[in-house]
């Protein structure tokens, strides 16, 4: 039986361990499929001597780890990427993150360094750049520097989150392929240093989906003006959309040695940590993505039964809302009858060393695609989770202007603060004026929406639907229809099965032009006589979809729309809405 969340991610996120392998504490070597920075898990769990990280990642890594670590000392392979390290991290609030340009032993001890671990992030680029020879040398300075400022079980990291090429099963000959870094010239790189124990993990994904970097402050960084186009390969207003869509196939490996013999790792002590809260003796399942930038692990329980920790990575106040969202809206809906039935129960929430986490219970279940040959079927099972989240969980409400903001303000204001040009900034408070004018101090039901309510977050048994996940994008209210608009678009007109083309295709000629299609109009019709929703609410379903879709759904990466994009998505949407408000006035 497919079961739960691994089902719904295999396709994209799991990858099969080497069988030699052998995981450290909590794991067993079943399937291991952490994206951006899961494989923090693995690092030895000592916590209270310095980090030093030779980074890549243009300061996502050691500002994530800083959570966790005492302090983290960093040197950046590109020199020009050094500011903007310092910046994201003053951004970020990590105070214990301190940038050395060089790395030499006056440096070292001037900081008053004691390294219990080391960690060097290696990319294609970085090789490609410098060369397999070039690196080891680099790497060989470096260790031998901070070697004479570590402690007796001093652990070093090699961690390559880009594609490497393909991996034999029962050997490591190269992390890159024709040619690259092999285990072998790592291994020899370390030798004078007295590492005794290593291991070797294949994981997948990158080290961070680059979706918080603030692209204005790249560009006006020294790291943005010429970023050396032999290295990342990417001009500065495409980083963030480039490695995103690498982040789902991208093969990471990472070694480590170790000097003073095989140590508890960071994970080790997160699951002490949970049984000395009482949650017996858990052990990790398997490990799987969460997204923007979450872990999820699958845990199983002594007592028998299993959970989900979700854990927000890095220190994005994105992630972390959306871990927050998710957890208080299990809370909320616990009490919500037949509904409380089909969500994850919340357990607990906390704080291990700096990191949060979060844990809810497994839910299992099938996966399913919509199709034109089973639409009908998969809305006779998802359409009772529909009329719950309006009558259980929704609530009589009188619109005012917080309501407004939570509706439709919040997402206005948005569009506001990044229109390109008069004309759209004109028309942008147009819709404001309108929504205003019809909303504004009536009352009304409004739903329980899940903000995210598609196909891949609906799990399924012989009986019809067992298990709705993923509620990071709710809100205790909001506009009905919604959810129903949501499930149509991405599980039935997005789906390659019908190619139905893009989303905002949908949104224009489907929903703002009032032509919505034998299907979806069928759906319409029944979620309307079956509540009796107010026609004022079809009316603006479309708006208030695309506001969702745009100020929500795809808000991180609205300041860096490129004027295509922009177009698409924002001009042409505000130019068919017009035209519909000079109708109806």
């Amino acid at each position: 039986m497919r079961r739960g969340w691994r089902d719904g991610l295999k396709d994209h996120y799991r990858t099969q361990l080497c069988e030699t392998m052998q995981m450290r504490s909590g794991f067993t070597p079943s399937w291991f499929a952490p994206r951006q920075g899961v494989w923090k898990l693995l690092l030895p769990g000592n916590f209270t001597t310095d980090l030093f990280v030779a980074d890549a990642s243009l300061g996502a890594i050691p500002i994530d780890l800083s959570k966790s670590y005492a302090r983290v000392i960093v040197h950046p392979w590109y020199d020009r990427s050094a500011d903007l390290i310092r910046k994201r991290a003053l951004e970020a609030g990590a105070s214990n993150v301190h940038v050395c340009d060089s790395i030499d032993d006056q440096v070292l001890k001037d900081l008053g360094c004691s390294f219990g671990i080391s960690l060097m992030v290696v990319t294609r680029d970085l090789v490609s750049t410098l060369g397999e020879q070039g690196v080891e040398n680099r790497i060989a300075r470096i260790l031998d520097c901070v070697s004479r400022f570590s402690t007796r079980t001093w652990t070093n990291v090699f961690v390559f989150p880009n594609r490497h090429g393909r991996i034999a099963s029962r050997c490591f000959p190269s992390y890159f392929s024709p040619t690259g870094m092999t285990a072998a010239g790592l291994k020899r790189t370390g030798a004078p240093h007295g590492f005794t124990h290593a291991e070797t993990h294949h994981l997948k994904g990158l080290p961070e989906n680059i979706v918080e970097v603030d692209m204005k402050a790249f560009r006006d960084s020294p790291a943005g003006a010429g970023f050396p186009a032999h290295g990342l390969r990417l001009k500065p207003d495409d980083i963030g959309r480039a490695i995103r869509s690498r982040a789902s196939f991208s093969q990471s490996q990472a070694m480590i040695l170790e000097r003073g013999g095989k140590q508890p790792s960071w994970l080790h002590g997160f699951l002490s940590h949970l049984q000395a809260e009482g949650f017996g003796r858990p052990t990790v399942r398997r490990c799987l993505a969460g997204k923007p930038n979450t872990a999820l692990l699958e845990l199983v329980h002594d007592t028998g039964y299993s959970s989900v920790c979700r854990m927000p990575l890095g220190k994005g106040e994105i992630t972390d809302n959306r871990a927050e969202n998710n957890y208080t809206a299990l809370q909320r809906l616990e009490s919500c009858g037949e509904l409380s039935m089909l969500v994850p129960r919340p357990l607990c929430r906390g704080v291990y060393q700096g990191q949060k986490y979060y844990m809810e219970t497994f839910v299992s279940g099938r996966k399913h695609s919509l199709v034109s040959e089973n639409h009908a079927r998969i809305f006779e099972m998802i359409r009772p989770a529909l009329i719950w989240l309006y009558l259980d969980a929704g609530r009589d409400t009188h619109i005012d202007g917080l309501v407004y903001h939570n509706l439709a303000g919040d997402g206005i204001s948005m569009l506001k603060r990044y229109a390109r040009g008069r004309e759209d900034l004109r028309r942008i408070q147009d819709l404001d004026r309108m929504l205003k004018d019809i909303l504004l101090d009536t009352e009304d039901r409004l739903p329980q929406i899940h903000g995210d309510f598609k196909i891949e977050n609906m799990l399924f048994g012989r009986r019809g639907l067992r298990g709705i996940i993923d509620w990071d994008l709710s809100a205790a209210f909001g506009p009905p229809y919604l959810d129903l608009l949501y499930f149509y678009a991405y599980s039935f007109h997005h789906s390659p099965h019908t190619n139905g083309g893009g989303i905002m295709g949908f949104i224009i000629n489907r929903l703002l032009r009032a032509d919505p299609g034998p299907v979806l109009e069928s759906w319409i019709e029944e979620y309307t006589s079956c509540l009796g929703v107010s026609p004022v609410w079809l009316n603006i379903s479309g708006i208030l979809f695309w506001l969702h879709y745009v100020t929500r759904i795809m808000g991180t990466a609205l300041p860096a729309y490129d004027p295509g994009t922009y177009r698409e998505n924002i001009r042409e949407p505000l130019a068919v809405i017009a035209e519909k408000m000079q109708r109806f006035s």
